[in-house]
């Protein structure tokens, strides 16, 4: 029974969304990110601009290393991040709006020379909503300079 309710609830958030006007490609996010690869362990800075109007959930970013492999994000922080009611989860959420910095810390075993056919990338998750439309979270490939 509760399968039956997650999945009518899940139809329903879609049909909203879908509905309101969002565009499932829409993406409201412009990411980019810098980093020293030695030492490791080593900062990882993403700096995040979000277009006017939309916020973007704390809860519901991730970050990961795409390429090189090898190394790990273990920890990170967000700021500045804004307190708001949620009219889609109908209560108080903490999220980021305009600009924010992320703030990671990257530890593993870096490669002493970066191979230029495959440019260092992390991949970033998140997910960001509107008055009109909460988006399906994103993940985004971003360059690392």
């Amino acid at each position: 029974m509760k399968s039956v309710f997650a999945t009518g609830l899940l139809l329903q958030l879609f049909l909203l969304s879908y509905s309101a006007g969002a565009n499932p490609s829409e993406n409201p996010l412009i990411a980019t990110a810098q980093m020293n690869f030695h030492p490791v362990p080593s900062d990882l800075t993403i700096d995040i601009n979000i277009d006017s109007g939309f916020y973007a959930y704390l809860d519901q970013f991730k970050v990961k290393f795409k390429n090189p492999s090898g190394l790990t994000i273990i920890d990170f922080d967000i700021a500045p991040v804004n307190r708001f009611y949620d009219q889609y989860s109908k209560k108080d959420r903490l999220g980021i709006k305009d600009k924010a910095k992320l703030m990671a810390v990257v530890v593993g075993m870096a490669p002493k020379i970066m191979d230029p056919e495959m440019p260092a990338t992390i991949e970033l998750t998140y997910q960001a909503c509107n008055k009109k439309a909460c988006l399906f979270p994103k993940t985004i490939s971003v360059p690392i300079n």
